[in-house]
């Protein structure tokens, strides 16, 4: 008698997990691409930030690179905008 079923397929009723797998590497890379830009995104506003506060800078750069981080900010993932609701809400209490 075979070790699978009654019409000799061995193994037939265990479901096949490749596409499961091939799923969670899908979902790893893009949670990994995603946390690359979120850090990278976070770099730039950090050295906007810091090229606002030089005493070179003038009134026009002040506005240029406050733009340029008004749209860095707004580009933040939802991840990244919750925590910093959450850092503001900390910080007011």
């Amino acid at each position: 008698m075979p070790a699978g079923g009654d019409d000799g397929t061995r193994g037939a009723n265990i479901p096949s997990l490749r596409w499961i797998e091939h799923d969670l590497q899908n979902r790893k890379q893009q949670q990994a691409a995603r946390r690359r830009a979120d850090f990278e995104r976070e770099a730039r506003i950090s050295q906007l930030d810091f090229l606002m506060q030089s005493p070179a800078a003038t009134p026009l750069w002040e506005r240029v690179c406050m733009h340029q981080m008004y749209g860095e900010i707004r580009a933040r993932s939802d991840g990244q905008l919750l925590l910093m609701e959450l850092a503001l809400l900390e910080a007011a209490r």
